[in-house]
């Protein structure tokens, strides 16, 4: 069996691919994923099913030679899904697609002699609608928030900075 190289992957370096790990200290260090057919698994889950070679998921098993219950294993690992997570958000999700998909609907939506301009103005505006921060709804059960003690809304106010940063965290990677 040969590895197949790995085209466009991000923390790829030609010989392994690289998943993130959060030391104690809250910072990224790099673990290898260096089994190439983790690799193999990884690039043939990031591409669009139309284009994926084998078609089906027993045949990459085959290919790989590898029994099936394995790469389901291998689907469920946590460094396994963090790297899938990454290279999906670099492939299929990346903010330039939707961007530039945003700006295709912008300028349907703006002509008026194209028949879906209307369509593509209530998509683009779902669409923005959908992209905007979302409003947070605080519920405090034991009545209002000035009821609160002060080691209490200190807590309060930590889940939620704490929240917003993995949020944001997510965002960059």
């Amino acid at each position: 069996m040969v590895a197949l190289p790995l085209r466009g992957v991000y923390g790829y370096d030609g010989l392994m691919a690289y998943g993130k790990k959060v030391d104690g200290r809250g910072q990224h260090r790099i673990t290898p994923i260096t089994d190439f057919r983790k690799q193999r698994l990884l690039e043939w889950l990031c591409t669009i099913k139309a284009d994926r070679e084998p078609k089906h998921f027993y045949e990459l098993a085959d290919e790989l030679g590898t029994p099936l219950r394995t790469l389901t294993d291998w689907k469920v690992e946590k460094e396994f899904v963090e790297e899938w997570e990454h290279r999906y958000r670099r492939t299929v999700g990346s903010p330039e697609r939707a961007q530039a998909v945003l700006e295709t609907m912008y300028c349907t939506a703006t002509d008026r002699d194209d028949p879906k301009h209307v369509q593509a103005g209530k998509q683009y505006l779902e669409a923005i609608d959908a992209v905007k921060p979302q409003k947070i709804d605080v519920t405090v059960s034991k009545g209002a928030a000035q009821d609160l003690t002060d080691s209490e809304l200190a807590v309060l106010i930590a889940e939620r900075a704490e929240a917003e940063q993995s949020d944001r965290q997510d965002e960059t990677a």
